[in-house]
């Protein structure tokens, strides 16, 4: 006879051993208790020396350095060679990338035969079919996601059980939209895609103008919004976006670009700017356009016919004064 059992769903500390409980009945009575004690690694136990003229109820306890933990419900055990599955189906979620065992330890007289099923199709024996007919899946990939059985059968009778698997990704990547632009900011605007079977942890935004190194800003989970301000004013830059969950992070969205509002100063006429007779010039500085962007300084050029010009010998700070 074995006797199997889950972990307990809140150990409350690092389990150190089970504890097996066997109660012996004759004819409803009470004849005696044993006890097994085995290290936390084991999930099952085998139970010999019983005998079918006699009753057997059995329970089981979990303990840490603290001490004994309650009971598993009791349980009256029947003695049978049917084949069984002394392994516990149960919902499996993983990381992408790791191998994963799916156990499922038989028993019975004679042997059963085992097989394995993703679905309705029958899994092939060159699968990853241990000798105690673990199926094990390596490196899983998102492909891998679904519902798994093992099936029992001897003479006696049969039994199953089942999985079912789901593989965490990074998230794919948001669809990044720059929905408006000012002179010095630029709003975005995202929809994101498979969270990758996780919770959406957060948002990597990347920028730069044209050419530039990329600057990165972290974003809230919850965002799918975001004005990026402090932007140089009739400039170009370009976007990408990336989620992250506890997996890692996604690939980025495609690069989106846009350009903030502005323009070069527009040069007026000669005759707007320049006012001159036999012995000075004034330049009408007010006469320039900004183009939408604030005009930082200005240089003057000049020079004496015949002659070269003179280079930046005047740098004139942006005032609304006439020089």
């Amino acid at each position: 006879m074995v006797i199997s059992w889950l972990p307990p769903r809140r150990p409350n500390g690092i389990l150190t051993k089970y504890t097996v409980y066997i109660r012996v009945l004759d004819q409803g009575q009470e004849v005696k208790i044993t006890k097994s004690s085995l290290t936390a690694q084991y999930l099952h136990h085998e139970a010999t020396g019983l005998k079918l003229r006699e009753s057997y109820e059995a329970w089981v306890t979990a303990s840490t350095k603290m001490g004994q933990g309650p009971s598993t419900p009791v349980i009256k055990l029947q003695l049978s060679s049917t084949a069984a599955i002394i392994s516990f189906g149960v919902p499996l979620v993983m990381p992408w990338r790791m191998d994963v065992n799916m156990a499922c330890l038989a028993v019975g007289n004679p042997r059963p035969t085992v097989e394995w099923r993703r679905g309705d199709i029958k899994l092939q024996q060159k699968s990853d079919i241990g000798p105690d007919n673990t199926l094990t899946l390596r490196n899983v990939q998102r492909t891998h996601e679904g519902n798994y059985s093992c099936h029992v059968k001897n003479p006696l009778g049969s039994d199953e059980i089942a999985y079912t698997l789901q593989v965490q990704v990074p998230p794919t990547p948001p669809t990044l939209l720059a929905t408006g632009t000012t002179t010095d900011a630029v709003q975005l605007q995202w929809k994101q895609g498979d969270n990758g079977g996780a919770p959406i942890k957060g948002f990597l935004l990347a920028y730069r103008r044209e050419f530039s190194e990329w600057e990165e800003v972290m974003l809230d989970r919850k965002a799918n919004t975001h004005l990026l301000e402090g932007l140089q004013c009739g400039t170009r830059y370009q976007f990408t976006l990336a989620a992250f969950n506890r997996i890692g992070s996604g690939s980025a969205s495609k690069v989106e670009s846009a350009k903030t509002n502005g323009t070069k100063p527009i040069a007026p006429t000669k005759h707007q700017l320049i006012k001159a007779n036999q012995t000075f010039v004034t330049l009408e500085l007010t006469s320039w356009q900004d183009g939408g962007c604030p005009l930082l300084y200005f240089v003057v050029e000049y020079r004496r016919l015949p002659g070269a010009w003179l280079l930046g010998k005047l740098r004139l700070p942006s005032t609304g004064d006439s020089r």
